[in-house]
């Protein structure tokens, strides 16, 4: 029959109106898996989705006196979920600026990550170095009515021979809200 209809012998007895229900009877079957599918799409698509905060805040340390950071956190269901952060630090000892980040454990507030620190320190007046060191950290996430976050760090600089505690207490504010 498809020969006969491809060779165009029988293709005068198919008319339009037959061709059509032909095809609505081969597609009215699919519609029900094509709202389901477009519905399961959209609710993954609200669990998926994310939210990019971005916070700068000041902060004082156990070894600086005074910091400024950067930070990212990325969250999905209003949970973090992992950040990215850059300060500088300044002290009479030591000035650094670092970067890292880490992950959150579930919906504690506290993550998990390490550092990268860019120490310039200096034993004199007349000699100065600058090292780099690398730390582990946790740190404490806490918002404050819709606006602050209060956020401790706790953590370590290890560098060529030295171990400096890197322990602080910070303000931030919302960037992009």
């Amino acid at each position: 029959m498809v020969k006969i209809f491809w060779d165009g012998i029988d293709c005068a007895s198919f008319s339009f109106k037959r061709i059509s229900i032909i095809v609505l009877m081969l597609i009215v079957p699919f519609f029900h898996v094509l709202a389901q599918n477009s519905a399961l799409e959209t609710n993954s698509e609200k669990i998926h989705s994310g939210k990019n905060n971005i916070y700068l805040g000041a902060k004082v340390g156990l070894v600086y006196l005074f910091g400024v950071e950067l930070e990212y956190i990325y969250k999905t269901n209003d949970i973090n979920r992992f950040y990215l952060a850059a300060a500088i630090q300044s002290s009479v000892i030591i000035n650094s600026a670092n970067a890292g980040g880490g992950f959150f454990l579930g919906n504690t507030g506290i993550g998990l990550g390490c550092r990268y620190h860019h120490l310039l320190w200096f034993e004199s007046e007349k000699e100065s170095k600058i090292q780099p060191g690398y730390g582990p950290e946790a740190v404490y996430n806490k918002t404050i009515g819709t606006k602050y976050i209060v956020n401790l760090h706790a953590g370590c600089v290890i560098s060529e021979g030295y171990l400096f505690p890197d322990i602080s207490f910070g303000v931030f504010l919302p960037l992009n809200k």
